[in-house]
């Protein structure tokens, strides 16, 4: 999979995969394992369409910036409760960790807004993968 290149108007929808954990049980020391990966499938559609329902999906997409600044990712859903997002840089190490979603309070988010906002903490030049 070749990286996208971050610029100010990045819409990752069509170069992310999913993968659909039905049973709620996957952590992401399972997805890294190695075992996991190649169940991921690819979107077909420009829009992100999941089920309504008590199942956890893992997206995941890879990324390089291209810019002096660390992006914000902003997601707009107001239906999903937890938001974990993960990302590994191309060693596969965890470099970072962060939670948002409806279900945790403004307070408790790294960024203190009402919006889904995730800082990516992306170097520049550097091709990282995130979940």
């Amino acid at each position: 999979m070749t990286p996208l290149a971050w610029n100010k108007n990045f819409i990752p929808n069509s170069h992310i995969s999913s993968l659909s954990d039905p049973r709620n049980i996957l952590q992401i020391e399972d997805i890294l394992s190695g075992n996991i990966s190649d169940n991921f499938v690819f979107f077909d559609d420009e829009v992100i369409h999941l089920e309504f329902a008590r199942v956890n999906y893992w997206l995941k997409f890879q990324v390089k910036n291209t810019t002096s600044i660390s992006p914000y990712l902003e997601i707009n859903n107001t239906a999903l409760d937890t938001i974990e997002y993960y990302l590994v840089d191309k060693q596969g190490i965890l470099v970072h960790h962060e939670l948002t979603g409806n279900a945790v309070r403004v307070e408790d988010r790294a960024i203190k807004s009402a919006q889904m906002l995730i800082n990516m903490q992306l170097k520049k030049n550097e091709v990282y993968t995130c979940f």
